[in-house]
């Protein structure tokens, strides 16, 4: 017997794996509004589905359960699923938040027409402030007199989605054509000050107002995300696979670590919150980049240079919060120019050859500018624009790109093949440098 019902839009990794987890753990008949037929097909004939639980020392099979699914278009089902929904979660992408807007839109008016009490939305997204993002999508499906209760009467609940979910395998998608496979991590953050009624209990959720929710948000990027591309850019220099290879290194681990013990420290300073605690997160999320099982890749991990490279993402967001707060920011350094390193590689072929031949990106260039692509030098002066990063800072990141872009470039040898040589000793060296600068901490 089933406590109540929780609606999943997007049968995706984290809907199954996550989201739909921890509705059927709390009791919950769990239904997803998805697209995808194959996966719909096989959730309504089964009634289960396989989940499946990773780490170095086990491998936890559990079936999740009951669950069934619609189709996300079918306008008559899904009215049906909201209406009757105890919860509500979304884990669909940003892109397509705005697509299921109209279907769940016209459910909550129908719930608002026949009196249902208020009811709760986990927004699972990958998406800064998606909970203005989906008001706004709502109401302008919503009639006005609808649209005007929708604040009292539908939480629009933003989320921390930590749980890392391995890329599904054809051997996994063998066994099923919904089975899932995730890390042991089991905890989501949310904004519990914007809940609305009585939500159920939910195994796994992690209400805190002692900090405001950006804490979280923030934590998530700055912390976890910042930390994962700079153990895989790092790692790139010697040619590895995995990132627990990486993290298994002791001179790739002290650069990670730094960082983000550094980025922890700006967090407790600018949300007036204990350090102890993000250390404790900070050796938890280094030992979950550890993780065999899952088998994360440094190509996934260290892709996309350009969008972690976005004036308000994971690095320059991080390097900047230490600037504002007067925290220590030289390990941060190091691993931005892991990212702007990275990023060097990605541009085209003429861009690289830009690095050869000396272009650079300005006439007051200075000599580390001149072994980088103009085009990178330019994301580092136009994404930080802080007034408190000087002339000597700037040619601290600089010196360090420089120095990670010939690394990569020396250790590759004819024939394919990488030679193993990591440049801690000159790393420590350049972050030690006073670059004629005295006030970089």
């Amino acid at each position: 017997m089933t406590k109540g019902t929780g609606v999943i839009f997007g049968a995706g990794s984290v809907g199954r794996g996550f989201i739909g987890q921890i509705f059927s753990m709390s009791g919950l008949e769990v239904v997803f509004a998805d697209v995808d037929t194959e996966i719909i097909t096989a959730l309504n004939r089964d009634g289960t589905y396989p989940h499946f639980t990773l780490s170095d020392s086990s491998r936890e099979r559990r079936e999740i359960g009951p669950v069934r699914a619609i189709y996300s278009t079918d306008s008559e089902a899904v009215n049906a699923a909201v209406l009757n929904a105890d919860i509500i979660a979304t884990s669909v992408g940003a892109a397509v938040l705005p697509r299921i807007a109209p279907g769940l839109a016209a459910g909550l008016a129908l719930r608002m027409e026949q009196g249902c009490p208020p009811v709760n939305i986990l927004l699972c997204e990958n998406l800064y402030d998606c909970a203005a993002h989906m008001r706004s999508y709502l109401k302008q499906h919503l009639p006005a007199e609808y649209a005007a209760r929708l604040d009292a009467e539908v939480g629009l609940l933003e989320t921390s989605i930590g749980r890392m979910i391995p890329v599904i395998t054809p051997e996994l998608r063998a066994i099923h054509p919904a089975a899932i496979s995730v890390e042991p991590y089991m905890f989501l953050p949310y904004d519990a000050a914007a809940e609305v009624g009585n939500m159920p209990a939910i195994t796994g959720l992690i209400a805190d107002t002692s900090v405001p929710f950006s804490f979280y948000v923030n934590r998530k990027l700055y912390l976890f995300n910042m930390g994962h591309a700079t153990c895989a850019w790092l790692s790139e220099i010697l040619g590895l696979k995995f990132v627990w290879q990486a993290i298994a290194r002791p001179d790739i681990y002290h650069f990670v670590r730094a960082a983000m013990l550094e980025i922890a420290l700006a967090l407790a300073k600018h949300y007036n919150t204990p350090v102890a605690p993000l250390i404790d997160h900070v050796d938890d999320l280094l030992y979950r980049f550890g993780n065999h099982a899952t088998a994360d890749t440094v190509e996934r991990v260290g892709r996309d240079p350009e969008r972690k490279l976005a004036a308000s993402d994971r690095m320059f967001g991080a390097y900047r919060l230490a600037v504002e707060t007067g925290m220590p920011r030289r390990y941060l350094a190091i691993a931005l120019a892991a990212g702007l390193a990275r990023l060097s590689r990605e541009r085209d072929a003429a861009a690289r050859e830009t690095c050869t031949e000396g272009v650079t990106c300005d006439d007051k260039a200075t000599s580390s500018e001149a072994k980088i692509p103009a085009s990178v030098c330019a994301v580092l002066r136009e994404h930080m624009q802080h007034p408190d990063v000087s002339e000597p800072e700037y040619e601290r990141i600089l010196a360090l790109t420089a120095l990670l872009i010939k690394s990569y470039n020396a250790n590759r040898v004819s024939g394919g093949s990488v030679t193993d040589y990591f440049p801690f000793n000159e790393l420590i060296e350049l972050i030690g440098a006073d670059f004629a600068c005295s006030n970089i901490i």
